[in-house]
């Protein structure tokens, strides 16, 4: 075909979503032609954008001809309705800046969202009960009003809805998602944790009762084999991670079953430092919250205890500090010392002597590029790690 045509040329069987997609995609490029002037920087000249928008819009025969004969341009067919979705009193009020706080609050209506009113149509309206819809589904057969933020009974029109865009970041939202578009007729938020008798606690638990998340073997799987010959630290680092990127349905089940692995430094600790349980299990949620939060994310969010957990600043000084003592480092890399020139050894022992005389000070180490300077630095590291509190931070120059 580009033989023929002499040309490039697209052909695309319209059969697919993504084809539809790529055609759209290709026909709002914008125009292949441009037109410009060179013009002192301060030109205070007038830019005329309908003028330079008609210069530079080329109208093929076919859209000349379609355009004579007055044939639509644009059309849709049927009409989508975005529907809300929002956790309970997370919905959007609207107001003017000078309306009075205490009104608007009494004011019921302005609490009204079409996913608050679809359980009120649900638990009221006889003819919602008998079509048993989906919320998707509501649009079909009711009309949202804007104006009185209600919904009414559809005379005519052909409207279908559609659940606005719910990132699976946000955990608790993004399983009420998942709930409204499998559970029909739901009459409260209660509704949707119910299941079989049971009220869950988070929508996720609800989500996962129903069997409506994939099972989470896979992540169960990888904290199996890592568990076998990672460090503990590591370990929690590990379950952050599957935490974030993979969001398993049951996390609190994972956290459940490996948690003698995740603590396990804490409790060979136990008894020298005198912690209780309380005090292992603080320790490794602090430890999955470090990641989390370089991630930004909570460890929160996840649910992985009963309780709200907070951290305190001491547990996380305590954990670095830990960390920091916990990195093992063998007799041949502290042997390294007696490989630095006079010039290393002489910042080496200027440095080493006042952090061990508790004098501290801050020192820059200067240098052009290949002579040593990491070399020194990776040493100073390592006796940080054994005993001294060095704090060792590298530059580019």
């Amino acid at each position: 075909m580009d033989r023929f045509q002499d040309c490039h040329i697209n052909v695309e069987t319209c059969c697919d979503i993504r084809a539809v997609k790529y055609l759209y995609k290709y026909v709002h490029k914008g125009h292949d032609k441009v037109l410009f002037r060179i013009a002192p920087e301060n030109s205070n000249s007038v830019v005329d954008e309908i003028a330079n928008f008609q210069n530079a819009r080329w109208v093929s025969p076919v859209e000349a001809a379609w355009r004579i004969y007055g044939f639509p341009l644009h059309g849709m067919f049927p009409a989508v309705l975005q529907l809300q979705v929002h956790l309970p009193n997370f919905q959007t009020m609207q107001f003017e800046d000078d309306a009075n706080l205490q009104q608007i609050l009494q004011d019921e209506r302005l609490k009204r969202t079409m996913l608050t009113e679809f359980f009120r149509i649900n638990a009221t309206d006889h003819d919602a009960n008998q079509l048993n819809l989906l919320y998707k589904e509501f649009p079909r057969y009711y009309v949202w009003h804007t104006q009185f933020k209600t919904w009414t009974s559809r005379k005519k029109g052909v409207v279908i809805g559609r659940l606005c865009v719910v990132n699976p970041v946000e955990n608790e939202r993004y399983y009420l998602k998942i709930l409204l578009n499998n559970v029909r007729c739901p009459k409260s938020y209660d509704d949707l944790l119910i299941f079989h008798g049971v009220l869950s606690n988070t929508f996720q638990e609800a989500a996962y009762r129903r069997s409506l998340l994939h099972n989470d073997d896979d992540a169960e799987k990888t904290m199996e084999e890592e568990a076998i010959y990672k460090m503990p630290v590591e370990l929690r680092r590990l379950f952050a991670t599957l935490l974030h990127y993979c969001r398993p349905s049951n996390p609190q089940k994972i956290f459940n079953t490996f948690y003698h692995h995740l603590a396990e430094d804490f409790k060979k600790i136990q008894g020298h430092l005198k912690f209780s349980e309380d005090d292992i299990m603080a320790r490794v949620l602090q430890g999955i919250n470090d990641t989390l939060e370089s991630l930004g994310r909570n460890i929160n969010e996840f649910h992985l205890v009963p309780f709200k957990y907070a951290a305190s600043e001491s547990e996380r000084y305590t954990r670095e500090l830990m960390e920091e003592r916990n990195i093992p480092v063998l007799d041949e890399d502290l042997h390294a010392i007696n490989l630095l020139n006079k010039e290393q050894k002489n910042a080496f022992d200027t440095i080493f002597n006042n952090a061990m005389s508790d004098n501290g000070g801050v020192y820059f180490v200067d240098g052009p590029g290949g002579t040593g300077k990491s070399f020194l630095y990776k040493i100073g590291s390592m006796i940080n790690h054994t005993s001294y509190d060095l704090d060792i931070y590298s530059s580019n120059t």
